[in-house]
């Protein structure tokens, strides 16, 4: 099998069942991608974390709504004892 990378701009990739398993519709509703804006502000990956699922928190599954929240605040948490032990 051979494996063609394409960036997520490419609408070949776009309409294939891989894309549809990192992007499902249920991410589609906002104007732009969490994970595009974490890159444009230089976010580690724990920051871009609390972004995404501040930003998506209920929209996979209402009732999941609290335990987004509740992963958001684990890695905001995780970021302050990086940034804590860096500064040390």
């Amino acid at each position: 099998m051979v494996v063609t990378m394409t960036t997520p701009h490419d609408t070949t990739f776009q309409n294939s069942k891989y894309y549809m398993n990192i992007k499902p519709d249920y991410y589609k509703n906002a104007k732009f991608d969490v994970i595009d804006v974490a890159k444009l502000f230089h976010m580690n990956f724990n920051l871009g974390n609390v972004l995404k699922y501040i930003v998506r928190a209920g929209f996979k599954n209402e009732d999941t709504h609290v335990e987004d929240l509740i992963k958001a605040k684990e890695y905001l948490e995780r970021e302050i004892e990086f940034y804590k032990d860096t500064q040390t």
